[in-house]
């Protein structure tokens, strides 16, 4: 899998899966919260969008990459 700065950034990790699968977590810290002390949204579709593509990854063709063209969480 490719380097994952953005998930770097937000402290996003990853637990060891085979391919096709993925696990990742992060702690929520004070730079995930908006003012009034609540995770911010952004960081809930990070970690679903992050670990979907970490997911499709391995299952990939050399020099293949993805996008996420539409999620949604309701």
């Amino acid at each position: 899998m490719p380097p994952q700065r953005f998930a770097e950034l937000i402290g996003l990790h990853f637990e060891p899966q085979p391919a096709g699968r993925s696990q990742c977590a992060l702690t929520v810290a004070e730079q995930h919260l908006r003012p009034h002390r609540v995770m911010h949204v952004a960081v809930v579709f990070a970690l679903a969008d992050t670990g979907m593509g970490a997911t499709l990854y391995p299952t990939l063709a050399p020099g293949k990459s993805c996008a996420t063209i539409e999620i949604r969480i309701a």
